[in-house]
């Protein structure tokens, strides 16, 4: 096959997806809480408990952000506040409400899962442990939905304000969330769009 049709292949498959990708939103319907940029770089925000307001993008105050988005190609993203926000049976076996992650975003075919924490100390495994449950369950959660089968690159992130740069090797825990989930799994504060 020529590089020319297999091109014109990749375009119909990533119209195709695209097509799917606006249609059948039925996960991303639940929530009354999206907002859209096209900024540069902004900031994904969770304001401190008790609060119960969904997480949110600010594109002004950068001392709120606990995630930074770096969008250099000026992307149109939709950021879809999901605890505190979507409903979707999250439920566990025995009924009670199943924690989830502060939100997604989405562009094209590319999808996001995003875990904010503002922890710091010397307990990081408390923090990571608990973010990495929370995005398996809402990727499990979401992965029973036919929007699911709308995006190709699949990445989960939890982002720490607080420890926004994080050393330790994490090659065992990305490794086994990715065959668990086919997630890219990312611990950092800063999320690149591509």
């Amino acid at each position: 096959m020529s590089s020319k049709k297999r091109r014109l292949e990749i375009k119909k498959k990533e119209d195709k997806i695209k097509k799917v990708n606006t249609k059948i939103m039925d996960f991303f319907a639940k929530s009354k809480h999206k907002q859209i940029s096209i900024s540069k770089e902004f900031g994904i925000c969770d304001d401190p408990p008790p609060a119960k307001v969904p997480a949110y993008l600010d594109e002004a105050d950068k001392m709120k952000w606990i995630a930074i988005v770096n969008n250099s190609n000026g992307e149109e993203i939709t950021f879809t506040a999901i605890d505190n926000c979507i409903e979707y049976d999250f439920k566990k076996a025995d009924g009670k409400s199943d924690k989830r992650c502060d939100g997604i975003l989405t562009f094209g075919v590319n999808i996001f899962f995003v875990e904010l924490k503002q922890r710091k100390g010397r307990k990081s495994k408390d923090w990571l442990d608990d973010g990495e449950a929370q995005l398996k369950r809402t990727i499990f959660h979401f992965s029973k939905t036919k929007d699911s089968m709308a995006f190709r690159h699949k990445y989960a992130y939890i982002a720490n304000s607080k420890r926004p740069v994080f050393t330790r090797g994490q090659a065992v825990r990305t490794n086994r969330f990715l065959k668990d989930t086919g997630y890219v799994l990312r611990i950092q504060r800063v999320i690149e769009i591509a």
